[in-house]
């Protein structure tokens, strides 16, 4: 049981109040009747969300969900950095693959490309963008790939090698005062 579970907010609470709970290990400030508890603003908040690969996608030639996304309850005025790992290999030798960190409406806001050196070796697709100014509420980012130009197909690895293809967002702190 958390102490603010346990204690009548309304009676004891006042903004700017910090408790640690014991059983979850944070510390957390009360902001507010509306915002309740939550962490401390100017510090980063940690990963909100990831996903991972666990078998192989479909080989694809077009750009194509990967099955990698996240969703998460996101805060105004917070910057969050959204990463992707993942190895993908392609049919044809100088083919160009592609991957993308994309909103629900196929904005790309990260992009890898990669260069098929070899059918027999993995090409490895590493992004890594800061996202800001996103509203407050549901948020879904996710993971795209596909060949960019060539003849070939593409496939990202999944559970069976060493690097399991990761998307992780986190938040890494204010991007402006609590709204």
């Amino acid at each position: 049981l958390s102490l603010h579970d346990a204690l009548p907010i309304s009676s004891l609470a006042v903004v700017g109040m910090t408790i640690y709970e014991t059983d979850t290990a944070r510390m957390l400030v009360y902001a507010a009747a509306t915002a309740t508890w939550q962490p401390p603003w100017n510090m980063p908040w940690g990963v909100v969300g990831y996903s991972t690969l666990t078998a192989a996608s479909s080989t694809v030639s077009a750009m194509t969900d990967s099955g990698l996304s996240v969703t998460w309850t996101a805060v105004a005025n917070r910057r969050y950095n959204l990463r992707f790992q993942g190895n993908v290999a392609g049919t044809v030798a100088t083919d160009l693959l592609e991957a993308h960190i994309t909103d629900t409406t196929l904005t790309i806001k990260g992009r890898s490309l990669v260069v098929v050196n070899s059918t027999t070796t993995a090409a490895n697709h590493n992004i890594s963008t800061i996202e800001v100014g996103i509203a407050a509420g549901s948020t879904t980012r996710k993971v795209r790939h596909g060949r960019n130009t060539g003849t070939g197909t593409s496939t990202m690895y999944g559970g069976v090698c060493l690097d399991v293809p990761t998307f992780f967002v986190e938040d890494i702190g204010p991007n402006a005062n609590p709204v």
